[in-house]
């Protein structure tokens, strides 16, 4: 139940929730407000990793030490299950062995979850480093979308109440109605404002085509804003200029931002030309004080990148 004695409400969803037993504390905590929100059941998960050395070199203790490893991540993950039930979230464990991403790709798949999250833990820079690699796999295997908790990410205390806040980036050259309405959504299982962020390059422009650029980004996020149901709460829109990472980054600075939702590139082996954007979503995670939610664009990858090198020159991202 809830602090005021209501249930938490269930539902089919499930959430696969990636651990790494040590650091996870800010994760689990994302993890477990999310699914008192929804009601969304979370499906804990850990990969023990083989000792390759270990294995090539001396094939008996590997075993052992796979053994060792397993029971005491399955202690561990246990225990954390047990904790989140007690709270009134529906869990389940799962300890896997073999290659971190392979594992998760197939268990995702086979569990047929709706979304997968993931944290880029804080510390020294070659862990995050290996966490950044392992997300971006996750991405650009996925097709759920993928809820990456940065190392700067913080929640807001138990006695906020102020409704929080989903930040979309959105472009005005290309479709994205699947971000747009999956944004909406999110917004309204959490009882959120939706909020329509658009950021312009203006840099060297005279001061009237300024102006006009802000007015027509306006009246086309008005009109994206008022096309489809109707939210709780209106949406609000942003028109920022300058570097689009940072005006994304800054804007979800601000108080009760719960989330910003991205799309993600489909493929890990971008263009030169095209890794401007992917850089994009990476700057974002990282710096970001919110959980950043990426989502794989159904179209071609290559067009898509044709299509947002274009955009970037414009100054706007979805």
């Amino acid at each position: 139940m809830s602090s005021d004695g209501i249930p938490y409400r269930r539902s089919s969803k499930v959430t696969l929730v990636v651990t790494q037993l040590a650091d996870d504390g800010v994760l689990m905590r994302v993890a477990a407000a999310q699914a008192k929100r929804t009601g969304a059941r979370l499906l804990l998960a850990h990969v023990v990793q083989p000792p390759l050395l270990v294995e090539k070199e001396k094939p008996r203790l590997a075993q052992i030490l796979r053994i060792a490893f397993m029971d005491t991540a399955r202690e561990k993950l246990e225990y954390a299950a047990l904790q989140l039930q007690w709270q009134g979230v529906e869990c389940e464990p799962q300890v896997m062995f073999g290659q971190a991403a392979e594992e998760i790709l197939a268990l995702s798949r086979s569990r047929s979850v709706d979304t997968v999250m993931v944290a880029v833990r804080p510390g020294r820079s070659t862990r995050r480093s290996l966490d950044r690699a392992f997300a971006r796999e996750l991405m650009a295997g996925l097709d759920v979308p993928v809820c990456v908790v940065g190392r700067r990410v913080a929640l807001a205390s138990d006695g906020d109440k102020m409704p929080g806040r989903v930040v979309l980036p959105v472009s005005l050259h290309t479709d994205r109605a699947a971000h747009l309405d999956f944004a909406r959504d999110l917004a309204e299982e959490n009882g959120s404002r939706l909020t329509l962020l658009h950021v312009l390059e203006t840099a060297g422009l005279p001061y009237e085509q300024r102006i006009k650029a802000r007015a027509t980004a306006r009246a086309r996020l008005v009109a994206l804003a008022n096309d489809g149901e109707k939210l709780t709460w209106p949406a609000e829109i942003y028109i920022r200029e300058g570097d689009t990472a940072r005006a994304i980054v800054e804007e979800a600075v601000c108080p009760h931002r719960d989330f910003i939702v991205l799309g993600s590139s489909l493929s890990l082996n971008l263009p030169p030309k095209a890794r401007a954007l992917h850089d994009i979503v990476h700057q974002v995670i990282a710096e970001a004080r919110c959980p950043v939610v990426t989502l794989r664009s159904p179209v071609k990858a290559e067009a898509r990148h044709a299509v947002e090198m274009q955009e970037m020159q414009a100054g706007s991202i979805a």
